[in-house]
């Protein structure tokens, strides 16, 4: 067990743009609001690369690891961990910092890995079965599998709103489209890939969101929310011939996502208009069950 504790600068290269305009309720012509204007005349965006944005890492590791004994060895490894950092977004570095400030959106709080291999105790030379006839022993004897079972909880995103109802006024800057906290819970009641968010349809919200005031920025917090879990269980199996002293075969089949489990993505952040909380795609870097075989000659 360890405890990893990681406090950390962005590269030089990060940047914010110093050439937007502030944000004053009201105010017709922007180029009044940004900052070189008066003085220069400057109306573009001037990027400040500096190492002003920070983010920092903490993380518990555990490891349980048996040994390989009597044809079974596993080793367990979990994850509890805390990624924070600014966002990426000029305006949330501009306008209200600590709203702009959250969990990685790339990094779940837990993540589990079990890895476990096991020589089934039946064929010659092994505890069951060691006198069996070679040709019943080539058939059911001498198996091996192995297998791979990993978890991850949701990872991080923020809600934000598609439409707004008419007449309704909207900062001409920054990030605008942020709702307000509701009172109701923001996650639908039975949770599927047609409804992950507690979402109303079109221009309305639900309980868990609001609309911000006139003019004025939302509170919702930045990747306050999650998506669905990722769990997959991949398994080998394997056998070894040996057909003289020099040569050697093995037999293998592999399955990848071995129960079909579709891991979902992460939902439409929107939370009314088209297709709000909705998931349409399965996680990054997730397939669905694919089988592979392979006879490998070893001399």
């Amino acid at each position: 067990m360890k405890w990893i504790d990681r406090a950390d600068c962005r590269p030089p290269n990060s940047s914010t743009s110093h050439g937007q305009a502030a944000f004053i309720p009201g105010l017709v012509n922007q180029n009044l609001a940004k900052p070189y204007y008066a003085s220069y005349g400057w109306t573009q965006g001037i990027d400040f690369y500096c190492n002003c944005l920070t983010n920092y890492y903490n993380s518990l590791q555990i490891q349980l690891k048996r040994s390989y004994a009597s044809g079974y060895g596993v080793q367990l490894s979990y994850t509890w961990q805390d990624a924070v950092s600014d966002s990426a977004n000029d305006y949330d570095i501009l306008y209200n910092r600590p709203l702009g400030r959250g969990r990685e959106n790339s990094i779940s709080d837990h993540g589990l890995t079990i890895a476990q291999n096991y020589d089934i105790p039946f064929g010659r030379g092994r505890k069951f079965g060691s006198n069996i006839n070679r040709f019943i022993d080539y058939a059911i004897g001498n198996w091996n599998l192995s297998g791979v079972t990993t978890f991850y909880s949701g990872l991080p995103f923020t809600p934000n709103i598609q439409s707004y109802p008419s007449g309704t006024v909207r900062p001409y800057t920054g990030d605008n489209n942020r709702p307000n906290k509701g009172t109701g819970s923001p996650y639908a009641s039975t949770q599927n890939r047609d409804h992950w968010l507690n979402t109303a349809p079109s221009d309305a919200l639900s309980s868990a969101f609001a609309f911000p005031a006139d003019n004025t920025f939302g509170n919702y917090g930045y990747n306050t929310l999650r998506g669905p879990i990722f769990i997959n269980q991949d398994l080998s199996v394997a056998k070894n011939f040996r057909i003289t002293e020099r040569f050697t075969t093995q037999l293998r089949g592999e399955a990848y996502n071995l129960f079909n489990h579709a891991n979902l993505g992460l939902p439409n952040s929107n939370v009314n208009g088209n297709n709000a909380g909705a998931i349409t795609a399965i996680a990054f870097g997730s397939t669905m069950r694919r089988l592979q075989f392979a006879l490998r000659l070893d001399f």
